[in-house]
């Protein structure tokens, strides 16, 4: 697409459109937690996005009333929680037996060594140990 131009300055053009979600909000708790297909997932408050390369896939945390950690696989646009029971905590543990309280920011490394996802949770880093779980 050719530059728009605004005040006398150029700027490119991206098109926005939705990769996975039905976009459905209630009210007060967001849409709720649901995984499974693009477009049938469903997400409580996305906070943050990270992208592991090396996976293709995204990593998105979930806070206010979500307290999880998803990821979608790019291929498929298939939705799972990683971590995090929707509860919100500071508890170690794997899968919904951990919990957090509001992630945000999570990071992926780049790299062929295990990845990881990193969030803040009650003011602590937290770091979500990825080379365990099952390929998605």
């Amino acid at each position: 697409m050719p530059p728009s131009h605004v005040d006398g300055q150029s700027y490119e053009v991206v098109f926005v459109t939705t990769l996975v979600g039905t976009g459905a909000r209630s009210r007060y708790h967001g849409a709720g937690h649901v995984d499974g297909p693009a477009d049938r997932a469903t997400f409580t408050f996305p906070r943050g996005v990270a992208y592991d390369a090396h996976r293709r896939v995204l990593y998105v945390s979930e806070s206010v009333s979500g307290h999880r950690v998803r990821a979608v696989e790019l291929a498929t646009g298939h939705v799972t929680t990683l971590a995090g029971s929707g509860r919100p905590g500071l508890v170690d543990g794997v899968g919904e037996r951990a919990s957090f309280s509001s992630p945000v920011g999570p990071r992926a490394r780049s790299s062929r060594a295990p990845s990881r996802c990193r969030g803040r949770s009650s003011g602590a880093p937290r770091s979500l140990s990825l080379s365990a779980l099952p390929p998605l």
